[in-house]
């Protein structure tokens, strides 16, 4: 999914479930379940290949996997973003919880907490406008390091907000910046694999992400109840500064431009 339709569905998706909610607990639920039905139907009717036409026998699937895997290790730069991409979903995955949590304490309502995530989505969609534009005049290091930079100085902010309406501007930003990474990148990561072995090495590098979104959701989740949300803020920044700082000196990252 793009970021435009990525933005367009964090811009209406939440400020309807809030609304939905507010009228009967389970509309959300079975808005949900029918969006996936209708994905489903729609996906039964493409008829165009995506890919050339495979002429090699297929072998075992864990082979598939293995090659995927083998030529993710022996790419410097595609290696430490996978890497990179797993440290951070460690974090953010939990950052939607943060937030519920946070605007409950500032006695928001469940509408008002929709629209909170609904301004990320307008931030996400007017950042991926602007992101191809900016593909010209940054290179792919370039790109990634304005982002990660800005995800570890407006991190902070999350622990300082007085009211909902700073929790807005704060998902507006993180919406807004986070294009401007993701587009280079997987416009540029698509452009190394070569288009036999895009699957495998697609499923490769969602593999570590993938895994680690469970895990730190879940670790959010223990930490918020165990020691608090504040503490949990400040060791998730300290978290991101940590890897940021990693990457920034990695010249892997800093140097790498599109071809």
């Amino acid at each position: 999914m793009g970021h435009s339709e990525q933005g367009t569905t964090a811009l209406v998706g939440p400020s309807l479930s809030g609304v939905l909610y507010t009228l009967g607990a389970m509309f959300p639920f079975l808005t949900d379940a029918i969006s996936y039905l209708i994905s489903i139907g729609t996906m039964m009717l493409i008829r165009t290949p995506f890919q050339q036409e495979r002429t090699s026998i297929r072998r075992k699937v864990w082979a598939e996997i293995t090659e995927g895997v083998l030529w993710v290790w022996h790419q410097p730069f595609i290696l430490t973003m996978t890497l990179l991409m797993g440290a951070g979903a460690f974090v953010f995955s939990g950052t939607e919880l943060m937030i519920i949590i946070l605007a409950q304490q500032q006695h928001a309502s469940a509408v008002v907490i929709g629209l909170i995530f609904a301004v990320g989505g307008v931030g996400s969609i007017l950042g991926s406008l602007l992101a191809p534009h900016l593909e010209h005049r940054l290179t792919v290091g370039q790109s990634i390091l304005l982002c990660r930079w800005y995800f570890v100085l407006s991190w902070p902010l999350y622990a300082l907000a007085p009211f909902p309406l700073v929790l807005g501007a704060i998902e507006f930003g993180i919406g807004f910046v986070d294009p401007i990474e993701d587009v280079p990148y997987f416009s540029h990561r698509l452009k190394l694999i070569p288009d036999e072995l895009k699957g495998r090495v697609m499923s490769a590098c969602r593999l570590i992400p993938g895994t680690m979104r469970p895990l730190g959701l879940a670790l959010t989740g223990i930490l918020i109840q165990r020691i608090g949300i504040f503490p949990t803020i400040w060791l998730a920044w300290a978290w991101l500064l940590v890897i940021t700082v990693i990457v920034t000196v990695i010249p892997q990252v800093r140097r790498e431009r599109s071809h």
